[in-house]
């Protein structure tokens, strides 16, 4: 990764990873029971952390639940189906055959996808044919890619520090980077091109990434002025070390990735809308205003006082996307992985979010927010409630 300025000892490094590490969530109490069962299966086959798959896997069906798809909270307040999610860890524990198994799902629906594409239009060249994921790119080659797939593409790193290497701030690439920071909010898009200009009224970029968390360390040390950092998400799970005669083959029930990911997209294929009413209404406000309080009381830490604000949006998209992917894995081990289809299919998720969804989106909020306060610099000053 390119130097930012800030390198972080060894000794900073280590010791605020143990701090990240030491932050505990229960993923039962985060998961409906299947979900706990389908992460465990992939998980196990590796010895490698559940949060490997648990916070990719938010991102990915946020991704296929695409930019037709929102939470709504008022007239006036939507958010997109969107997260970037970037899980730490160091050497050794199985971060990339992770990577290779959650990515392997998306190869193989896109394969799917292309194959039927050209069946259609036996003409069509390479650069005509859907594409699902992206890990290198060109905005203006993002840009078409999207364009494309009505507005929806996924950022898949193994290796993050190239993403970051490749829009750090600086004059050169600051044009580059204000546009990658508005795909987060899955805004309109307007790009020039040689017959005049090409735009993209709704965008869904997602983001998974892995990285050794020495990068995120220094990465946090910065001064966050473009919220390049509160856009992200970060996981730093305890280590797993699990000997090769403990590592459990994948159970034949256990859905595939793939068809998880074919049904999220077909059920998403038409405007969605989903709402918060009622328990979970009062719920969710109540935990927004505690996000707001929390945020009133850091007076002098701007990175702090970011990411909590940032949290707000978060946490909504967090628990419409929860009740998704909770849902579709219900369905699928309860069907037998059968895929659904338009006519006479028993639709398997509510867009009425639940209480349930909404109190593990607050879990996990609550627990992303405090991996990344272990893992940047100490805060400044003493906080207190301003009176």
């Amino acid at each position: 990764m390119a130097s930012t300025g800030n390198v972080a000892s060894m000794f900073t490094v280590k010791s605020r990873t143990r701090l990240a590490q030491g932050v505990v969530m229960k993923l039962q109490n985060v998961c409906a029971s299947k979900t706990m069962t389908l992460l465990g299966a992939y998980a196990n086959s590796l010895g490698c952390p559940r949060e490997f798959f648990f916070f990719p896997l938010l991102a990915i069906i946020a991704n296929f639940m695409g930019s037709n798809t929102c939470v709504r909270i008022n007239e006036r307040w939507t958010e997109p189906s969107i997260l970037w999610m970037v899980v730490c860890a160091g050497k050794g524990q199985s971060k990339s055959p992770a990577a290779r198994i959650l990515r392997k799902g998306i190869l193989d629906y896109e394969a799917e996808l292309q194959a039927e594409f050209l069946e259609q239009n036996p003409d069509a060249t390479h650069d005509d044919l859907p594409r699902l994921t992206v890990n290198h790119f060109s905005f203006e080659k993002l840009h078409q890619v999207m364009k494309r797939n009505n507005g929806t593409v996924m950022g898949f790193f193994d290796d993050i520090t190239l993403l970051y290497e490749s829009i750090q701030y600086s004059s050169k690439s600051s044009m580059d980077r204000e546009i990658f920071l508005s795909l987060n909010t899955g805004e309109s898009w307007e790009s020039d091109v040689q017959s005049g200009s090409s735009v993209i009224q709704n965008t869904c970029f997602n983001l998974v990434g892995f990285v050794h968390p020495k990068y995120v360390v220094e990465l946090l040390s910065e001064d966050d002025v473009d919220g390049f950092n509160d856009r992200q998400l970060f996981s730093c799970p305890a280590e797993v070390n699990a000997y090769p005669d403990e590592l459990v083959p994948i159970p034949e029930d256990t859905p595939t990735l793939k068809e998880l990911y074919k049904i999220v997209d077909e059920r998403h294929n038409r405007q969605t809308e989903y709402t918060i009413q009622g328990d979970a209404r009062r719920e969710a406000m109540k935990y927004l205003r505690e996000l707001v309080d929390r945020r009133t009381e850091i007076t002098d830490d701007e990175n702090r006082s970011g990411v909590l604000s940032k949290a707000k949006g978060q946490f909504l998209r967090l628990a419409m996307v929860i009740q998704v992917l909770d849902s579709v894995i219900q369905h699928m081990y309860a069907t037998n992985q059968k895929t659904i289809c338009d006519k006479g299919e028993i639709d398997w998720c509510s867009s009425n979010i639940s209480s349930v969804s909404v109190q593990r989106a607050m879990r996990v909020m609550n627990y992303l927010i405090a991996q990344k306060f272990a893992l940047m610099p100490p805060a400044k000053t003493t906080q207190h409630r301003a009176i």
